[in-house]
């Protein structure tokens, strides 16, 4: 017998456990949670930034009944007059310069990194390391950081958190 899965039904019942488990490493300065009615540019950098992605390799390839992209999530919760800029962080300074140019960096870097190989060290591949300092350093407040690896609808919970308190810090990352 076939059943059609409830994907709306369970991406609600899902969305709203990964809202709960929104993990604040770092607030510096108290700047979350973000107040909604300030924010009038947001900068969206990264490799990351500019399509869902659902894992790594090997065991965490998935393939989601569908995706959504970190730029259509935002636009879906802020308003219209929002200005968003997008840069794949390719070229460091030219995405220092639009973070400078943004009341809000969100800055989505990672890897697809997959079992049965080792790592010789942490740093993110593609210069990433490098962009995260260029734009840290160009930003009016500290970039806000994502992680790459959480699943395909993690991307609509990045504006809900828009002025909502991250749940508390954990000593770890991925």
């Amino acid at each position: 017998m076939t059943t059609t899965i409830p994907a709306e039904k369970d991406g609600a019942i899902a969305r709203s456990i990964a809202a709960d488990c929104v993990v604040l490493l770092r607030n510096q300065n108290q700047q979350l949670p973000l107040n909604a009615k300030a924010i009038h540019s947001i900068a969206l950098i990264g490799p990351y930034a500019g399509a869902a992605h659902t894992g790594g390799g090997g065991s965490s390839a998935v393939t989601p009944l569908y995706t959504v992209a970190p730029i259509d999530g935002l636009k879906k919760h802020l308003a219209a007059d929002v200005k968003i800029a997008y840069d794949e962080g390719k070229i460091p300074a030219a995405a220092a310069a639009t973070a400078k140019s943004a009341d809000v960096v969100l800055l989505m870097v990672g890897n697809k990194d997959r079992e049965g190989r080792d790592r010789s060290d942490l740093s993110l591949p593609d210069k990433q390391d490098e962009l995260v300092s260029a734009v840290q350093r160009n930003a009016q407040m500290s970039p806000i950081l994502e992680s790459s690896f959480a699943g395909y609808k993690h991307r609509k919970l990045l504006a809900p958190q828009v002025g909502r308190e991250p749940s508390i810090p954990i000593p770890l990352t991925q």
